[in-house]
C-alpha cells in the first residue's frame, strides 16, 4: 500500500500474515487513511517494521495490542510523521531483539500519551531522533530503558517542548553521543541526570524557568547564546 495517498478505507481482515517476515513501508504514505484495523495480523515471524506507518497522518489511533514483535530487529522511523496520532499504547511490545529505534516517533506532534512500559532496549544501539518533534507529550516514562549499548542518542528529545520534567537517571551514556539531546525542550524545569554521564549534555535555553538538574553536573553545559548568569539557575539535589 506504499504511497497510496488517496486511500480512505481498507479492509484487510482476511489477510493471513503468519509467514510474513518483512513489513517495512507497508502502509507508508497512506496519508488519507482515517482508520486501520490490523488486530488480526499475525506478526510472529516479522523481523522488519521499518517505516511501517510512515506518514499515516490521518490516523488518530492505532490498536497494536495483539502485535507479536519478539523477532523484530528494526523499528527505525516506524511511526514517523504520524502527525494525527494522539495516543499510542505499545505496552504489549516485545522489543528485546530490536537494534535500532532511530526516529521511531519522529514528528508525532499530536501524541499526548505514549506507553513504553514494556520496552526492553538492551540490544538497541541507535536512538537518534527517537522522540524528535513530539511537541505535545507532557510526560514520558522511560524507566524500563536500558541504554548501555546505545552509541547515539543525539537529538533524542529535541522539540519535546511540552515536557516539564525528564527522568534519565537510569540512562547510561558511557557509549552514546548525546549532542542536542534536549534541544528546544523549552518547558523542562527538572531533569534527573543520567547514571553515567561521560558525554556532554547541553541544557535548553529558556529565560523563563529555573532548571533543577538532579545528579552529576560535570558534563553539563549551557548554550553558547545564553547569558553567563544562567549558570546560577542550575541547581543540584544535595542528596545526590
Amino acid at each position: 500500500f506504499l504511497e497510496n495517498t488517496s486511500l480512505s478505507s481498507l479492509n484487510i481482515s482476511s489477510f493471513d500474515t503468519g509467514n510474513v517476515t518483512d513489513m517495512h513501508h507497508m502502509f507508508a504514505g497512506c496519508s488519507s487513511l482515517p482508520r486501520l484495523d490490523i488486530r488480526n495480523f499475525d506478526t510472529s515471524q516479522v523481523t522488519d517494521m521499518l517505516r511501517m506507518f510512515d506518514s499515516c497522518e490521518s490516523l488518530p489511533s492505532l490498536d497494536l495490542s495483539r502485535f507479536n514483535t519478539e523477532k523484530v530487529t528494526d523499528m527505525m522511523y516506524m511511526f514517523v510523521d504520524c502527525t494525527g496520532l494522539t495516543t499510542l499504547d505499545l505496552s504489549s511490545f516485545n522489543t528485546s531483539q530490536v537494534t535500532t529505534m532511530y526516529g521511531m516517533f519522529y514528528n508525532c506532534r499530536s501524541l499526548t500519551h505514549l506507553n513504553l512500559s514494556s520496552f526492553d532496549t538492551g540490544q538497541v544501539t541507535d536512538m537518534y531522533l527517537m522522540f524528535h518533534g513530539c511537541s505535545s507529550l507532557t510526560d514520558l516514562d522511560l524507566s524500563s530503558f536500558d541504554t548501555s549499548q546505545v552509541t547515539t542518542m543525539a537529538k533524542m528529545f529535541e522539540g519535546c517542548s511540552s515536557l516539564t520534567s525528564l527522568d534519565l537517571s537510569n540512562f547510561d551514556l558511557s557509549k552514546a553521543s548525546a549532542d542536542y539531546l534536549i534541544e528546544h525542550c523549552y518547558g523542562l524545569t527538572q531533569i534527573k541526570s543520567p547514571c553515567n554521564l561521560s558525554q556532554k549534555v547541553e541544557l535548553p535555553f529558556n529565560q523563563e524557568h529555573t532548571y533543577k538538574w538532579i545528579g552529576a553536573v560535570e558534563n553539563i553545559y549551557l548554550p553558547m547564546h545564553s547569558e553567563s548568569r544562567l549558570l546560577t539557575r542550575v541547581e543540584t539535589d544535595p542528596a545526590t
